[in-house]
């Protein structure tokens, strides 16, 4: 993406990148497969970092360490903003469509971080927000990779930003899933506090419910919610 980015336009052509993910070939073989698929969507975001932010990669940070000019920052905040109408829309689509796919859940889940998030309320995409907030919600309970969790975790972090227009719903919608976690590790501690000795089986309820627990720990402050 960094070697390509000042020569092809393509890498911010967010429309044309995602209907390569969400169209239906009238034959299948005319569309990508898995792997081209979780590349594409590693790229895209790449792309969207690159786009939102204007930094360098880590490697060439140190070698080229700069702030950015007043244009380039002016392109950076366009750019912000035009993935953040792009995506707000497309990407609750993509969530679904890979639900149960971590590897691709893991790059789709990292878009939100780069949003303008008041931008859900100037273009009246609240209906949009709750279904991103619902999937965030569904991914939490249906998943238990580790990268996963902490993805889902970093996403709800920052869309839960209290300067922003859409706090509230992004609140509430936090409150039902660490009151959710707690409720399960709570209530799987019990059963295993009751059990003589516990096998593997019997224990996993258990380590699911505190791998849950701790991804959010990390990112959000669950002491009240005991």
């Amino acid at each position: 993406v960094d070697a390509m980015w000042e020569i092809h336009p393509m890498l911010k052509d967010w429309e044309c990148m995602t209907d390569l993910l969400l169209e239906d070939p009238v034959n299948p073989e005319d569309g990508l497969d898995d792997i081209h698929e979780r590349f594409l969507i590693e790229i895209i975001a790449c792309c969207v970092k690159q786009a939102a932010t204007g930094e360098y990669p880590i490697v060439r940070r140190t070698q080229q360490s700069r702030k950015l000019t007043s244009k380039e920052l002016k392109q950076v905040q366009d750019d912000r903003a035009l993935l953040t109408q792009h995506f707000i829309v497309t990407l609750p689509t993509l969530l679904t469509k890979y639900v149960a796919d971590a590897e691709k859940l893991v790059y789709l889940l990292q878009i939100p971080s780069y949003f303008e998030l008041n931008q859900y309320s100037v273009r009246r995409q609240e209906k949009n927000l709750e279904k991103l907030l619902q999937l965030i919600q569904e991914i939490v309970t249906k998943h238990n990779d580790s990268d996963v969790l902490d993805e889902c975790s970093k996403c709800l972090a920052y869309m839960c930003d209290e300067d922003s227009s859409i706090y509230s719903k992004c609140n509430i919608v936090r409150s039902s899933i660490l009151d959710d976690l707690v409720n399960a590790f709570t209530s799987s501690m019990k059963k295993f506090d009751q059990q003589n000795e516990a096998d593997e089986n019997e224990m996993y309820p258990l380590m699911i419910a505190l791998k849950r627990l701790s991804a959010f720990a990390v990112n959000h402050n669950i002491a009240n919610y005991d």
